[in-house]
């Protein structure tokens, strides 16, 4: 009984123990650090967004609202009688 001996191409088109373990391995290692590294993002983004709405909750100016301003335009407008388009 003679073996063929195995040929380049032969073990190269083989499916492999070894291969699928390779393949799976990237594959999870690749999805962890993407998530990783969008949670990071994710939390900085959140951390500075934080800091922001305590300065501005800290802070002594207060900041008008929409009706604030279209109420201050309406009033303005009665006084000098003119249309302020919007």
């Amino acid at each position: 009984m003679e073996t063929k001996p195995k040929t380049v191409t032969n073990y190269r088109f083989t499916p492999s123990i070894k291969r699928i373990w390779l393949g799976f391995t990237a594959i999870i290692l690749t999805g962890i650090t993407t998530f990783y590294l969008a949670k990071k993002d994710i939390n900085d983004n959140r951390q500075r967004l934080m800091l922001v709405k305590k300065e501005i909750n800290e802070s002594k100016a207060k900041y008008p609202s929409r009706s604030d301003i279209i109420r201050d335009l309406k009033e303005k407008e009665k006084q000098s009688g003119q249309s302020i388009n919007n």
